[in-house]
């Protein structure tokens, strides 16, 4: 069992495009093998060496440790047609790794091929992939204008550099320009070779005149930097922009954090189910509270990636009934290993860094009403309680001190920013659980630029490589159960959520609303009163001076206030009203997608889209959410 959060094995996808053989001649077969092979030497060498670099993330400072990741993977993402989708795949040095994507089932597909023992070639080559990569067989139709359209967006979406063997003019619908037209919208390299081999390849630079041919392939360790290393801030970036990216760079620290055997924060979860009772159905209200547990520390999983593919494989497959095919390669992968760990170091931080906020606006109410109102109480009753200010500034004393050591903590523990950033990369690994079967992997692209990106956008993007899309045969049994991962699991789970979350937080907000003006309200009360019991004293009228009752009303005078500031700052702290309708918001979207779900065809595309919508649904509500939390550091007032 691994001790520390894995890091991700560098994996570089090269996806192929190109002509067929009437548009290429058999006379060049010879150059474009070698040129193709010099290309993907050239990238073998350049992405092991940043492999191997400082900081790169896919290595420990100490190597040698037995987390270290395998050597880089080398793939290879054809379509298998033929002509330039078979070059790179003949031509390949030794260990790079094959994955086939075919638009159409096999025996539709060879309807295609004229070259004689064309289909024996396919087919020792699906066999090759089988092996390696995997094969990807979409649901695609062969009468369609648009017929290969998905197969070339496929390619793209799961590659991080094209080779292209293109001699620049437009063609049919789906064909080699829309690719590569396709790769330049999304940010991805693309290396261009002459389909007659007569020039030296060179990286595609649409906005130059010559198309970056002058230039060679000079750029192209710069893009590789880009795309497999952790980004770097902006160059113009002055000290204190430096120091704040420094700051946030949690990287490494991620990277070192350990197995926490035990989940503590349970006493916010604890607060809110006893804020949120629900007194018109007090049985259900009694069941969440006793479900949800004492506010007490709770065991955690002995290994967070086999807990993950516990709860995953009981929702899929004995819940939802999911055959294998559509679920194991999920399951095999080292994805429920990188989600496991980044949700249980969420829920972690989550909880610490609630705790801290929430112990340190009890801890102050507790401090003013004991402090300083038992401390006018017992000095009125000095007789009763002997050494009374001392024993009162004692306790004190010591309930301020632990908010100051609760603050320290969570501060020098940076409990709110390892949070922010765990679940951030939690959602991202979500994600990818139902959009894989749809072969979506949820790549983030590369067209953002220096700057914009951070960590936790690397170590997806990382992980989206490293597990790949699985292979699978998209029949229309395939695509059904696809659909009820995503229907059923996904968002009947996500729908059911927010719709519990926005009823307790609504309920909170206004029951700490209500309490926090009744008791100011109260506080005014009391304090004119005070004046009126004070004008009478003055006037040497007994009036409603008496002894005991306005040592009470002085008790009252301080503790009310002081409790109706935590109400005040936990309603602030918490968000509580603002994270409902994020929730109510979200819950609608997903419902709206539910429902478009059960009535959409049953095709890869249609599905595709839908699961797309939803991880871009969930993320804008993530966006939403981190964005409100980031300025909600735990503080001393």
């Amino acid at each position: 069992m691994s001790v520390h959060p894995p890091r991700p094995r560098l994996v570089l996808r090269v996806g192929i495009t190109g002509h067929r053989w009437n548009k290429l001649k058999l006379e060049h077969r010879d150059a474009l093998r070698g040129q193709v092979r010099e290309v993907l030497g050239v990238l073998q060498e350049l992405a092991s060496r940043l492999a191997r670099e400082p900081g790169s993330g896919y290595r420990r400072p100490d190597p040698g440790s037995p987390d270290e990741p395998r050597q880089p993977e080398f793939r290879l993402i054809s379509a298998l047609a033929e002509g330039a989708d078979r070059i790179p795949v003949e031509a390949a040095p030794p260990g790079w790794r094959l994955q086939a994507i075919l638009p159409f089932p096999v025996d539709v597909y060879q309807q295609d091929f004229t070259e004689p023992n064309s289909l024996q070639t396919l087919q020792s080559y699906l066999e090759r992939a089988r092996t390696e990569a995997g094969v990807l067989i979409l649901d695609g139709d062969r009468e369609a204008p648009n017929a290969f359209e998905p197969v070339g967006t496929a390619v793209c979406l799961n590659s991080d550099v094209l080779l292209a063997i293109w001699n620049e003019q437009p063609g049919q619908r789906g064909g080699t320009e829309g690719v590569v037209g396709l790769a330049i919208r999304m940010g991805i390299p693309i290396i261009r070779i002459a389909p007659d081999g007569s020039e030296a390849p060179w990286l595609d630079r649409a906005e130059y005149p010559d198309r970056g041919r002058s230039e060679g392939l000079q750029q192209l360790e710069d893009w590789l930097r880009r795309l497999l290393l952790p980004p770097l801030p902006p160059a113009d970036a002055d000290e204190e922009e430096l120091h704040e990216w420094k700051r946030m760079d949690l990287r490494e620290v991620y990277f070192r954090e350990r197995h926490r055997p035990w989940r503590r924060g349970q006493l916010y979860g604890f607060a809110l189910r006893v804020l949120a009772f629900r007194w018109r159905h007090p049985r259900d209200s009694w069941r969440e509270i006793r479900g949800g547990g004492l506010p007490l520390p709770r065991r955690s999983p002995e290994h967070y990636g086999e807990a993950i593919r516990r709860r995953w494989t009981e929702n899929w497959k004995r819940r939802l009934g999911i055959a294998g095919e559509c679920v194991d390669p999920l399951l095999d992968s080292r994805l429920p290993d990188h989600y496991g760990w980044a949700s249980h170091l969420a829920s972690y931080y989550a909880g610490r860094y609630r705790n801290a906020f929430s112990l340190g606006y009890l801890f102050s109410s507790i401090a003013v009403g004991f402090g300083a109102a038992g401390g006018l109480a017992t000095s009125a009753l000095l007789l009763w309680v002997p050494r009374s200010t001392v024993i009162t500034a004692g306790v004190e004393g010591a309930l301020l001190l632990s908010i100051l050591y609760v603050v320290a903590s969570a501060r020098r523990g940076r409990f709110q920013e390892r949070w922010l950033a765990y679940r951030s990369l939690t959602e991202g690994f979500r994600s990818l659980s139902y959009t894989l079967p749809f072969a979506r992997a949820s790549t983030l692209d590369a067209s953002g630029g220096p700057g914009r990106e951070h960590w936790g956008d690397w170590l997806h993007r990382a992980v989206v490589r490293e597990v790949g899309i699985p292979s699978a045969v998209m029949t229309d049994a395939h695509l059904r159960e696809a659909r009820k991962l995503l229907l059923d699991d996904l968002l009947s789970d996500q729908i059911a959520y927010h719709g519990r979350n926005a009823t307790t937080l609504s309920q909170v907000h206004r029951r700490l609303h209500r309490w926090s003006t009744a008791l100011f309200f109260l506080a005014i009360f009391i304090a004119l009163w005070h004046l009126y019991d004070g004008i009478e004293h003055l006037m040497s009228r007994e009036g409603l001076h008496l002894e005991k009752l306005t040592l009470a009303l002085g008790v009252l005078a301080i503790t009310i206030p002081a409790a109706t500031a935590a109400a005040q700052g936990f309603l602030s702290q918490g968000e509580f009203e603002a994270s409902a309708e994020r929730s109510r918001q979200t819950r609608r979207a997903l419902e709206r997608l539910q429902q478009r779900g059960s009535v959409l065809p049953v095709t890869s595309t249609a599905l595709g889209d839908l699961a797309g919508e939803a991880a871009r649904a969930m993320d804008s509500e993530l966006g939403a959410w981190f964005a409100a939390y980031s300025s909600k550091d735990v503080n001393y007032s």
